[in-house]
């Protein structure tokens, strides 16, 4: 079966968009877009629409700002194991 699937990969063109154009008037018009965050920070992204408000971003998720709570996960692991009676 895995000669079978090499032999498709091999056969198959490697660039199969080589030579082809987009077509023209079915693509959105991508413009620059004003990003306002709940927190009040503000950037810019190209995108189709002009704004955008969102209510949690890169400077106030907790993942980013580092204030994230870590879990007790070896205290959920140890919980398990003297549940199912594995040691």
């Amino acid at each position: 079966m895995e000669r079978l699937w090499s032999a498709v990969a091999k056969s198959r063109p490697k660039n199969i968009m080589q030579g082809k154009t987009m077509r023209k008037g079915i693509h959105p018009e991508y413009v620059e877009c004003k990003v306002t965050c709940a927190c009040g920070n503000n950037f810019e992204i190209k995108t189709t629409k002009s704004e955008m408000t969102i209510d949690i971003c890169n400077e106030c998720h907790p993942f980013f700002t580092g204030s994230e709570k870590i879990l007790d996960a070896a205290g959920r692991v140890d919980k398990f194991k003297k549940k199912y009676n594995l040691g």
